[in-house]
């Protein structure tokens, strides 16, 4: 794997060249690129002006939010603004022109499959610009170099593997999955919902120059998952590496629980990483080898009111993966779990004031995001992982401590 200090200055000698063939003020690049740790909200890389203002570090502007970044996610192709004085559509974020001092700018879109997953920014900050052919051009050949970058930046840890990630189309799943495929090894991604979004990880993997299977499958159905696995191994001839993701959360008073709730939690969580573990065992002690990676949660630890029932099943996990790991260690499978805190994956049903306070209690002052995870799930997964065996990793933040 680079190192993502080398990376960004490869990025920055991108930037620089852009920089010196238009003679802006300020060029920086945001992406996000979860297998990196590097999120749209920093600056991935940057070249500046002599006496110019660097953006690095200013989390705190929602470049995402703006109508310009949408317009580049609609269009997927670079956006010339020549005076951002007056009123501008699309418009980018105020504090571009009140605060940074922005007259002008080109942004070109990074696409990778079909998502934009980040966009190269081109600032002038004294008057109107009219941006000629000659600097469109630069943007443009500035976007493939970076892009050639990313696609080059891949490592091998996982090279010649073949992984299934259950839930793997959205949140955490999503995010270990891209990480998965930036090491080498082929996925097949299960999924139950939001089938576009699974669509466009496959193509996100395939982008990354691996092969990628989605196969519609409910945790809980024994049929589904014995066709599930079924379907791997006919597809891609075997199957090393299981993470068990897929789970569901509903905050509720115990005395408003149903008896239904309670069984839905128990059998998403508990019968889904059975069936799951069960199926791929049958297939990789075999093999002598393999890999099972359960998602628990730090709730298994700590509890959470209106969280019962998944806390329960979350706790479940715990001793079903030490287990487990005891009984297929002689085959040649490792198998270990992942308990993080609190994470940001947009689908946790807490509301934002709740999260903002939670993340100002925590040591490092702040939420996790799923790419905070997947360094975990790449080790376990790895070589690199080859003496863990029933172990639980904590990536929580410092909540707590076990």
């Amino acid at each position: 794997m680079r190192p993502t200090a080398e990376l960004k200055a490869r990025l920055d000698a991108i930037l620089t060249a852009l920089r010196d063939a238009t003679g802006a003020a300020r060029v920086t690049f945001r992406v996000d690129l979860l297998e990196r740790g590097i999120d749209c909200n920093d600056v991935a890389a940057e070249a500046i002006a002599p006496g110019v203002k660097s953006l690095r570090g200013q989390t705190a502007i929602d470049q995402r939010a703006a109508g310009s970044i949408r317009w580049l996610d609609a269009n997927k192709r670079p956006l010339v603004q020549d005076d951002l004085s007056g009123r501008v559509e699309p418009a980018p974020p105020p504090e571009l022109m009140s605060v940074i001092g922005v007259t002008a700018q080109m942004l070109g879109p990074v696409v990778r499959g079909d998502m934009l997953t980040g966009w190269i920014s081109v600032h002038v900050e004294k008057g109107p610009r009219h941006w000629t052919d000659a600097d469109v051009k630069a943007l443009e050949t500035a976007v493939e170099n970076v892009q050639r970058e990313l696609d080059g930046a891949r490592g091998t840890r996982l090279a010649g593997k073949i992984a299934l990630v259950t839930g793997g189309n959205t949140g955490i799943g999503r995010g270990v999955a891209l990480a998965y495929a930036e090491e080498g090894a082929d996925l097949a991604i299960a999924w139950i919902a939001r089938e576009p979004d699974a669509r466009s990880l496959v193509t996100e993997v395939e982008r990354r120059g691996r092969k990628a299977l989605a196969i519609r499958c409910d945790v809980t159905s024994e049929a589904d998952v014995r066709a599930l696995v079924r379907g791997v191994v006919d597809h891609f001839g075997r199957l090393d590496v299981l993470v068990n993701n897929a789970g569901i959360q509903k905050a509720q008073p115990i005395t408003d629980m149903t008896l239904e709730d309670w069984d839905r939690m128990m059998a998403v969580h508990l019968r889904g990483a059975f069936l799951c573990s069960r199926e791929a065992a049958r297939v990789m002690i075999p093999q002598r080898s393999g890999r099972i990676i359960l998602l628990s949660s730090q709730l298994a630890y700590i509890g959470r009111p209106n969280y019962t029932a998944y806390s329960a099943a979350k706790g479940g996990l715990l001793t079903f993966t030490r287990a487990l790991a005891q009984e297929l260690a002689p085959h040649g499978i490792l198998v270990n779990g992942i308990a993080p805190g609190l994470i940001d994956t947009g689908f946790d049903p807490l509301p934002e004031e709740t999260k903002r306070a939670h993340a100002a209690s925590l040591p490092l002052k702040r939420l996790g995001m799923p790419e905070d995870l997947v360094g975990a799930f790449v080790f376990l997964a790895s070589d690199e992982g080859r003496y863990f065996c029933g172990q639980t990793l904590h990536p929580n933040g410092g909540e707590i401590m076990p």
